[in-house]
């Protein structure tokens, strides 16, 4: 089974997250919306989308997964050792959607 990657724009987000991402972390590119369901590990899904030189990672799901953003991280981490990883949560996205913003 393939994922299916589809560009997303910041109007899947709060205004105030997109404010955050780019003016606190320097973020400005188009993230990469995927189906959460799709996505058994995000580590090894994200080693495969994202560029190896990626520094700044900042992932967005919605406020129904509250508690996981230990686990995402670590799974991040595992596939970017030097990534700077974020977890923010917001109230905007289905619950089967991750946003994966990058730099």
């Amino acid at each position: 089974m393939s994922t299916q990657v589809v560009k997303a724009n910041f109007e899947n987000v709060e205004p105030e997250l997109e404010e955050l991402i780019v003016s606190s972390y320097g973020i400005s590119s188009v993230p990469k919306k995927l189906p959460l369901k799709a996505v058994s590990d995000i580590g090894k899904l994200l080693k495969l989308l994202l560029p190896k030189s990626v520094t700044k990672v900042v992932i967005v799901i919605s406020r129904e997964h509250i508690g996981s953003d230990q686990s995402i991280s670590s799974s991040v981490k595992s596939a970017y050792q030097d990534v700077v990883v974020t977890v923010m949560f917001s109230h905007k996205l289905d619950k089967d959607t991750l946003l994966v913003y990058y730099k």
